[in-house]
């Protein structure tokens, strides 16, 4: 069985790694969108496009830093 391994490193400028048996196959930038919130314009972790991502990779098992 391959074993395919997620590693997110949740913040707004981190990034979604997929290592594929041990070789790193592939990263994506954090999705993050912009809210306009009491006039100033925010940035925040985009969670449906961390969803589309993570279903896209197929992994076996995630890892995400603990912050």
């Amino acid at each position: 069985m391959t074993r395919r391994t997620i590693g997110i490193d949740c913040g707004l400028n981190g990034a979604i790694a997929l290592i594929v048996d041990g070789e790193l196959v592939r990263v994506v930038d954090m999705p993050t969108v912009s809210l306009e919130r009491n006039g100033k314009t925010k940035r925040q972790v985009s969670v449906p496009e961390i969803v589309q991502i993570v279903k896209e990779l197929d992994p076996n098992e995630v890892y995400i830093e603990r912050v």
